[in-house]
């Protein structure tokens, strides 16, 4: 399925979603589970910028449980999916630093873990 007008096209496919924003700019554009920002003089300070879908590194052997963002993010503003569900904050994992999450308990052999988060 392929939705677009002049300034957004949205391409979606099985397990993969392409959201291009065509201005003169190019601010950013997402692609599967990344996502490419040009940051330059259209962003403010004050902007939000929200990391989607993102794998975050550490490794999934029955045994780890500590796990890292590609970017520093805002504290508390994460939010882990592991196998589609959505965890709580607390309850399921916490988080240290600015890009440090860790699980309660060890991923198994075959999870998905994905995170959410605003930027830091």
């Amino acid at each position: 399925m392929s939705l677009a007008n002049d300034n957004v096209e949205i391409i979606l496919q099985p397990e993969k979603v392409t959201l291009t924003l065509q201005d003169s700019n190019q601010l950013f554009v997402v692609k599967a589970e990344s996502i490419t920002l040009n940051i330059g003089s259209v962003l403010s300070s004050t902007a939000e910028v929200r990391v989607i879908g993102e794998q975050p590194t550490g490794l999934i052997n029955n045994q780890n449980t500590v796990f890292q963002t590609l970017s520093a993010f805002v504290p508390l503003s994460t939010e882990v999916i592991l196998n589609g569900t959505i965890q709580t904050y607390g309850q399921d994992y916490v988080t240290t630093g600015t890009n440090t999450i860790t699980m309660n308990s060890s991923l198994q052999i075959g999870d998905t873990i994905r995170v959410n988060y605003t930027l830091g």
